[in-house]
């Protein structure tokens, strides 16, 4: 017989830190990989990371939407969005 396993609670604080770490891994993938000249000059490559980066895209928003539904997540879909100069 399987054993019923008790639910545990988690704060905001546990809740927030998934999709904040989120942010941390796309972040350093797309600094790190998928920016990288020799990913961005390879047709192949840079399709792959770009598929990669709209999965962790997408994690982090339904994390984000799931965990902390108050909270609205103010993310840049790439580091070079994050960089750009907000329009006036």
């Amino acid at each position: 017989m399987a054993r019923k396993r008790k639910r545990k609670m988690f704060d905001d604080f546990a809740r927030h830190e998934v999709y904040d770490r989120a942010s941390v891994v796309l972040d350093l993938f797309c600094g790190s990989v998928a920016e990288h000249p020799l990913v961005a000059g390879d047709r192949t490559l840079s399709a792959e990371a770009e598929k990669a980066t709209e999965a962790l895209y997408q994690f982090y928003n339904i994390a984000a939407q799931k965990l902390m539904p108050s909270v609205k997540p103010r993310l840049a879909r790439t580091r070079s969005d994050r960089l750009a100069k907000p329009k006036r």
